[in-house]
């Protein structure tokens, strides 16, 4: 088996995926939605080792349906061998989480902080393409009980390229 790293696992990315994603918990309207749709990882032109995340799909809570729509960039530092996740919108691109791998290259995990939530991302990779991505929501707060959030959010990827 060719050895596996960080680099061939975010070259993998390119390309079209399926997406299919369960909301599970507290902060979850009706404790749970779903969302089904497409995902697109693209190299960006005159940006070498990053890759523009865009998703769509059509989530499903309740009796109600919305079409949503998200993106981010992935970076990948050749020096560090470390990929990295961005928020990507409107404002400028703002760090959400390094992407930090176990041994094996077949998981990796991520965290970010924001405000009182914490965001717990963890991935699944087969011989070197994303299987999942589940990102556990919790929040500090006491104080609000409006604001408390203890959810899931897991979401599996079929690639269409391969």
């Amino acid at each position: 088996m060719a050895e596996i790293n960080p680099e061939p696992i975010f070259n993998a990315l390119v390309g079209r995926w399926s997406i299919s994603r369960i909301y599970k918990g507290v902060g979850i309207p009706n404790g749970e939605a779903t969302l089904s749709g497409r995902a697109e990882f693209s190299k960006i032109d005159g940006k070498d080792n990053v890759l523009l995340y865009e998703e769509f799909g059509k989530l499903v809570v309740g009796e109600q349906s919305l079409e949503t729509e998200q993106r981010y960039l992935y970076s990948y530092d050749p020096v560090e061998e470390k990929i990295k996740k961005w928020f990507f919108g409107q404002e400028e691109e703002r760090f959400f989480h390094d992407v930090s791998f176990s041994k094996d290259y077949s998981k990796a995990q991520g965290s970010h902080k924001c405000g009182e939530d914490f965001y717990r991302a963890d991935y699944v990779f087969k011989e070197g393409l994303l299987q999942s991505l589940k990102y556990a929501v919790t929040s500090s707060s006491e104080q609000r009980i409006s604001r408390q959030k203890d959810y899931v959010i897991e979401t599996a990827f079929t690639p269409q390229n391969v």
